[in-house]
């Protein structure tokens, strides 16, 4: 978001476009602004639009996680290191949940970012406008998580973040 025009095109590339396995259906040479990526990616999970964004930019994956590291470390996120833009499994990509939580704190400064929360919200029934108002963000705690047997993380240390 800080190094891209939201209304920029960009193009798509063979190796983005065949991003797997959740797709938005880029095709290679398909250009594409960053505003619609934006929402491909995060209301789609589009791995080829993180790549491609990603592409435009670091000029690549490599160059791009290179600009997340340095970002995340800059935010105090110290026990993270990032190989990609979508997260799919590598063995030296991984995170805290604190430094996850570092990390969404700032991205809610950037509007282009948190329109397209409260657009996501809006799919499951509340209302943007009222979302936007009150700054609401819905994140399930680990706590909330071990009652109902969905966290697979026997614990974790309890450590607040104001968002």
């Amino acid at each position: 978001m800080e190094h891209l025009d939201p209304n920029a095109r960009v193009q798509a590339s063979a190796q983005a476009a065949s991003t797997v396995p959740s797709r938005i259906g880029l095709h290679a040479g398909e250009m594409a602004s960053t505003h619609d990526l934006l929402y491909g990616l995060m209301l789609k999970s589009g791995n080829d639009a993180a790549e491609t964004l990603a592409e435009a930019a670091g000029g690549s994956v490599y160059g791009f996680a290179s600009l997340m590291n340095s970002k995340a470390w800059s935010l105090g996120a110290r026990n993270s290191h990032f190989m990609n833009p979508h997260g799919l499994p590598d063995e030296d990509h991984y995170s805290t949940a604190y430094d996850l939580a570092l990390i969404f704190r700032h991205a809610m400064n950037y509007p282009m970012f948190t329109d397209k929360m409260c657009i996501r919200d809006s799919l499951k029934g509340a209302s943007k406008t009222d979302a936007h108002k009150k700054g609401a963000v819905a994140i399930r705690s680990f706590d909330a998580m071990q009652k109902d047997g969905s966290n697979e993380v026997p614990s974790l240390p309890n450590r607040a973040v104001p968002l």
